[in-house]
């Protein structure tokens, strides 16, 4: 339910990416991300507002397969998407 929610308010949103982290422990997300198609980066660099640099490693997926790969669990589930 999540990952279909997520996926669609970042197409709303025109996100060219939805960034999961990696997390301490596997399983949760990170489990969740790389079933759904994300793929994981060792070193993701964000900026912040005033311009510094921190590296953080985590999944990256592109909304459009996040919502579809969520959609095909659903149907595989016999859910209804409303």
């Amino acid at each position: 339910m999540m990952s279909y929610a997520a996926a669609n308010t970042a197409i709303s949103e025109e996100a060219i990416a939805i960034y999961i982290s990696s997390g301490s422990v596997d399983g949760g997300g990170s489990a969740l991300i790389k079933k759904l198609g994300g793929v994981f980066y060792k070193d993701i660099i964000f900026i912040s507002e005033s311009n510094e640099s921190v590296n953080y490693p985590g999944y990256v997926i592109a909304p459009k397969t996040m919502l579809e790969k969520s959609q095909q669990g659903w149907k595989k589930n016999n859910w209804l998407l409303t």
